[in-house]
């Protein structure tokens, strides 16, 4: 009988990490909108990137039994004494709504 070398199996630190819906709509400035669904992996997106479905004045109109255009939101980063202190939605705009 051949023997085999044991691996060692050690524990890892993890868990499932729960963000409430309201709280990444706010993170992502989309802060009024719905969350419809969340999807990891998608077949569009490279791995790991992470597919939201929001609805929200500020992103584009769909009409009816319309496929969702794919949106990637830009942020400018504001810095002071080397410390961030503030990240700002460029695009899509802030109030996109308002102007229509």
């Amino acid at each position: 009988m051949k023997k085999t070398k044991q691996t060692e199996v050690t524990n890892r630190n993890g868990a499932k990490i729960v963000i409430p819906a309201k709280l990444l709509l706010e993170w992502l400035q989309f802060g009024d909108g719905v969350l419809h669904s969340i999807k990891l992996n998608d077949d569009y997106l490279p791995a790991l990137d992470i597919a939201l479905v929001i609805e929200h004045p500020d992103l584009p109109s769909v009409p009816p039994n319309e496929m969702l255009r794919t949106v990637t939101p830009q942020y400018t980063s504001h810095y002071g004494e080397g410390n961030l202190i503030g990240i700002e939605r460029t695009d899509p705009p802030k109030g996109k709504s308002e102007e229509n």
